[in-house]
């Protein structure tokens, strides 16, 4: 897990995160337009009738009765459906970015109490000596290797 939000991959993945949602959006909205162009059409669109009765030993198929085509759902309870799933969706996400906010607030203030080692860097003159504070090391010394 990268100790920093603000790391490459953290900001990757986020980045690729929207694209991803925002092209689901394009492909909903798209899906969403086709399926009302398919469900408003009239019944007498359709030429040919689906065979009730097959034979499967002749050269060509022959129905014995003429069925009329039914709509299996009317439109207003599938476009109810779609609403209800981006609905659903919309607050999945929202509950997502809840549980990561709540997340990082509970890293840090786990990070908090825990003690910290800073490692200066010591600059001397022939007069005075400068620490500047180098790194912030989060485990024990013991943990860590340093080499010039």
């Amino acid at each position: 897990m990268p100790s920093n939000i603000f790391s490459p991959i953290t900001l990757a993945s986020a980045v690729l995160s929207i694209a991803a949602f925002v092209l689901s959006l394009i492909v909903s909205i798209k899906i969403r337009a086709l399926s009302l162009v398919i469900l408003s059409r009239p019944a007498t669109a359709i030429t040919k009738t689906a065979p009730t009765l097959l034979y499967y030993f002749t050269s060509t198929a022959k129905s014995t009765e003429n069925v009329d085509y039914k709509y299996t759902a009317s439109s207003h309870d599938y476009i109810g459906m779609i609403n209800v799933i981006g609905l659903c969706c919309v607050v999945m996400l929202l509950l997502s970015l809840l549980c990561l906010y709540l997340y990082q607030i509970y890293v840090a203030r786990y990070n908090a109490n825990r003690p910290f080692i800073t490692v200066y860097l010591q600059l001397t003159t022939s007069t005075s000596q400068v620490y500047i504070p180098f790194l912030e090391l989060r485990h024990a010394i013991q943990h860590y290797i340093f080499g010039c």
